[in-house]
């Protein structure tokens, strides 16, 4: 039986998955690059929302009938999903850095 592409239940199965990888992902990579006073559940609690978010936005921006420019968007998207990375990463000056090594 072929799968429909625009099955709701399978729509729903491809953001689950996408969102459950991204957050692995972002979890992984916040383990090992946020700040020594930051808790593991901040770090997840940080990963669960950044990947939404972004999951989240890209979903509304797909269905919008006046879409922006996916580059614009992405960088309006990245600029917020910076913010809310603030609280956790070692920074150098306000500003973030990924150790290499």
């Amino acid at each position: 039986m072929p799968v429909n592409a625009n099955d709701p239940r399978v729509k729903r199965t491809w953001q689950l998955l996408m969102t459950a990888f991204m957050e692995l992902i972002i979890f992984k990579w916040l383990s090992g690059e946020a700040r020594a006073s930051v808790t593991q559940e901040i770090v997840d609690a940080t990963a669960h929302v950044i990947s939404w978010g972004i999951l989240g936005t890209a979903v509304q921006w797909s269905r919008s009938p006046q879409r922006r420019k996916a580059e614009a968007m992405a960088r309006d998207v990245l600029a917020v999903v910076a913010a809310g990375l603030a609280p956790v990463m070692e920074t150098d000056r306000g500003k973030f850095f990924i150790r290499r090594g």
